[in-house]
C-alpha cells in the first residue's frame, strides 16, 4: 500500500472522449485542452480554472481562503506572478489553480475537486486536439500552436511536433522564469 500526503500536494485532471458527434471535457484545475479547426480557428475545449476567475474567487473567499499575488520581484522591481490561494495569516498553500484532486488544506479554504464539464459537437472542419498541462499554456497562447507543430503535422509526424511544443515551451520559461513547470 502506498500512503500520499495530500495535505500540499495534489493535480490537475483533463478527460477528453467522445461520443458519436459529441467531444466531452471533464476538467479539474488549469491544464487545458484545444480544438484546431479549419483555417487555424481555435475552440476552447477547457478553461483554466483560477483563483482570479469570478466564480471560483467569490466560492473561495466565501469558505475562507485569502487570493493575492505572489511577492515575487521582477527585473523592474514590481511585485507580480500567479494569483495564488492562500489559509489567512499564513503563508501556505500558495496554490494558483481553484480545482485540483488532492491538496487537502487548500479544499478547506474553497478549492474543489468538481470537474467542469464541458461538450462539443464534432464536424469535418474539426483537424486537431492539442492537451497540455499549465506548464505548456504558461507562456504559449491558443493561437501560437498550429504555427509552432504545422511542419511537423504536414510530415504527419506527431511525436516531433509534441517535442516542438514542449521545447518552445521551455524555452520561454528559461527566458522569462528561473524554474520550468512540469
Amino acid at each position: 500500500i502506498f500512503l500520499f500526503d495530500v495535505n500540499f500536494s495534489g493535480s490537475t485532471c483533463l478527460i477528453l472522449f467522445q461520443i458519436g458527434k459529441f467531444l466531452i471535457c471533464s476538467n479539474v484545475g488549469d491544464s487545458r485542452a484545444i480544438m484546431i479547426k479549419e483555417n487555424n480557428e481555435i475552440v476552447e475545449l477547457s478553461k483554466d480554472q483560477k483563483p482570479e476567475d469570478y466564480n471560483e474567487k467569490i466560492r473561495i473567499e466565501k469558505m475562507g481562503g485569502i487570493i493575492s499575488q505572489c511577492n515575487d520581484l521582477y527585473d523592474d522591481g514590481k511585485i507580480g506572478g500567479p494569483f495564488r490561494i492562500w489559509v489567512k495569516g499564513h503563508d501556505y498553500p500558495g496554490i494558483a489553480m481553484s480545482r485540483s484532486i488532492g491538496d487537502k488544506i487548500a479544499h478547506d479554504i474553497g478549492v474543489i475537486s468538481e470537474p467542469e464539464i464541458l461538450s462539443f459537437k464534432i464536424d469535418d472542419k474539426c483537424q486537431l486536439l492539442i492537451i497540455g498541462s499549465d506548464g505548456i499554456w504558461q507562456y504559449i497562447k491558443n493561437e501560437d500552436v498550429f504555427p509552432i507543430i504545422k511542419p511537423f503535422i504536414e510530415e504527419k509526424n506527431v511525436e516531433n511536433a509534441v517535442k516542438e511544443i514542449i521545447r518552445k515551451s521551455s524555452l520561454t520559461w528559461f527566458q522569462k522564469d528561473e524554474n520550468v513547470d512540469d
